[in-house]
């Protein structure tokens, strides 16, 4: 494990300000172009802009807009991987994944799912006593509205529900978790990871809800040992969050029995969590084996010398049940 130093703090720290960056870059040239198209569309009336227009077409544009910042940062964050991977092997983990991995892993973003429709079902009924909270779901929902409920259903899949998750995996669980876990012990990169996920997100209602999600993947990466299996989970979070929704098309029946299924999942997510804890990868030491060295050489060797563990060496093994 690497010594906590300035870089700990100024890589994570960096790419978030790169998320943000490309986000800010891409909403702004792209309400420029709508400005060159049309002037009407972005509210120039009389020379004057009116700003209010310009956030409701952006809004309602920002599919497009989060598939293409999310292919900048795939990008950007592919070449920081790639430059920080001559650094050390391990900084972005690719492990082989199982199919128990993947199966488990569904199962768990499933309960997830579950536990944050009983959320969101309670924040709903309290907002109808406290004003405040209503208040907050109401401007949540006219977020959502702008990723969702425009029927098209190929540029929710394409954008929310492969691009973000790729680009989100990427920098948080691999850049800024990936960084944080070569100075501090697995439970605190998860956790700082988790939170700076959740507020880069905002909104208060998706910061109650994220940062459950954000530990469990964050876990999940540092079980596995593999980028993909996040990713995979996070693909599945937001298409049944996104466009499942959209699919369904909002039927009232429908949505009420997704949810029920959602909640009835969530035992099954804690037998999944165990599951995947007991077949996990982690760091051990090699068994205490000799070298792999022809039989003429060893038998000129001390014992004590081709016995002797290598403390230094590493490998990664698989436990099972």
């Amino acid at each position: 494990m690497r010594k906590f130093g300035a870089r700990t703090i100024l890589i994570p720290i960096a790419a978030v300000a790169m998320f943000y960056i490309v986000q800010l870059v891409v909403a702004s040239f792209y309400s420029f172009i709508l400005m060159f198209i049309d002037g009407a569309l972005v509210g120039i009336e009389g020379g004057v802009l009116d700003i209010d227009s310009v956030e409701d077409l952006l809004m309602k544009h920002m599919n497009n807009i989060s598939a293409v910042y999310s292919v900048l940062v795939i990008i950007i964050s592919s070449i920081v991987l790639s430059v920080l991977l001559k650094q050390d092997k391990f900084a972005l983990r690719r492990e082989r994944y199982s199919a128990g991995h993947i199966v488990s892993s569904l199962l768990i973003m499933s309960g997830i799912t579950g536990l944050i429709s009983l959320q969101m079902a309670g924040l709903v009924s309290l907002g109808e006593t406290v004003p405040y909270v209503g208040k907050v779901i109401q401007e949540y929902i006219e977020l959502s509205q702008a990723f969702i409920g425009n029927g098209n259903v190929v540029m929710i899949i394409l954008s929310t529900c492969i691009l973000v998750p790729i680009s989100e995996e990427l920098v948080f669980r691999g850049i800024i978790q990936g960084e944080l876990r070569r100075a501090l012990p697995a439970w605190a990169a998860i956790a700082i990871q988790a939170v700076i996920f959740a507020l880069v997100h905002g909104n208060i209602v998706q910061i109650s809800y994220v940062i459950i999600p954000a530990i469990i993947l964050g876990l999940v990466y540092e079980w596995t040992k593999s980028i993909y299996v996040p990713i995979i989970m996070h693909m599945f979070f937001n298409f049944i969050g996104s466009a499942l929704p959209e699919i369904l098309n909002y039927n009232e029946t429908a949505m009420m029995y997704l949810g029920l299924i959602q909640i009835a999942f969530i035992p099954v997510a804690v037998i999944a969590l165990f599951y995947l804890k007991a077949i996990r990868k982690t760091d051990d030491k090699p068994d205490d084996k000799p070298d792999d060295k022809p039989d003429d050489e060893l038998i000129d060797e001390p014992v004590y010398e081709r016995v002797q563990p290598v403390a230094s060496q590493v490998t990664w093994k698989h436990r099972d049940l």
